[in-house]
């Protein structure tokens, strides 16, 4: 466990500010803090589960847009 408090607490440090000035939907933090509030590990794992996915698709995309864009010769433009 000590290993992900390290692991969030460099993430935070090093993008806090950024991540901090993302901007949910009226009511998410709300429904958050209920949850955490609550003790619903269980829908706070999934959300947490989401974004998971949702950012290593998101990451994976975006590697492979960078390699197709790699991958396409340049064509040379003569005038």
């Amino acid at each position: 466990m000590e290993q992900v408090k390290d692991f969030v607490d460099r993430l935070r440090e090093m993008n806090g500010d950024e991540i901090r000035s993302v901007v949910f939907p009226p009511g998410v933090d709300e429904y958050m803090k209920d949850r955490v509030l609550a003790g619903d590990v269980e829908t706070v794992a999934f959300m947490h589960r989401l974004a998971w996915i949702f950012g290593m698709q998101t990451g994976q995309a975006a590697a492979q847009a960078q390699s197709k864009s790699e991958a396409i010769p340049q064509r040379r433009i003569e005038a």
